[in-house]
C-alpha cells in the first residue's frame, strides 16, 4: 500500500495516539494528532492529506463540522469518528452523507472505511 496522508482530529489525546499508531503501523502516514480544529486547519496551508478523520465533539461547544466543510470545498474526503449516529441528531443537512464510524471504533472497522474511501 502506498503511504497516504491522514489528518487526524481528536480531542483525547490517548484516543488519538491510538488512531495514530495504528494508521502508521498499516501503512499511512499521519498529520497530526490534533486537539483542536484551529490547529487542523492550520496544518492544511503545509500538507493536503489524503482523507481526514474527524472527532465531531470536540469538547468546550466546538465541533469539527466547519472544518469538515472547509476539507470537502478542497475535496478532501472526509470520515467522522462520532458517538452520534443520524437518528441522533447533531449533523446539518450539508454534511449527513459524511461517513461516520461509532466510537469506540474497531482496528479493522477503521481500516475498512478507510479503504472505501480512498
Amino acid at each position: 500500500m502506498t503511504a497516504r496522508s491522514i489528518l487526524l482530529l481528536e480531542d483525547e489525546a490517548l484516543i488519538g495516539l491510538d488512531l495514530q499508531m495504528t494508521l502508521e503501523e498499516n501503512g499511512y502516514s499521519v498529520i497530526g494528532p490534533f486537539l483542536t480544529s484551529d490547529a487542523a486547519e492550520e496544518a492544511l496551508g503545509q500538507d493536503r492529506p489524503s482523507l481526514a478523520l474527524l472527532d465531531v465533539n470536540l469538547g468546550r461547544g466546538e465541533t469539527s463540522l466547519p472544518l469538515a466543510r472547509r476539507l470537502r470545498e478542497l475535496n478532501v474526503p472526509v470520515v467522522f469518528l462520532t458517538g452520534y449516529s443520524a437518528e441522533t441528531g447533531g449533523f446539518p443537512d450539508d454534511l449527513r452523507d459524511v461517513r461516520r464510524l461509532s466510537k469506540p471504533i474497531q482496528d479493522v472497522e477503521l481500516l475498512s472505511a478507510l479503504q472505501g474511501v480512498l
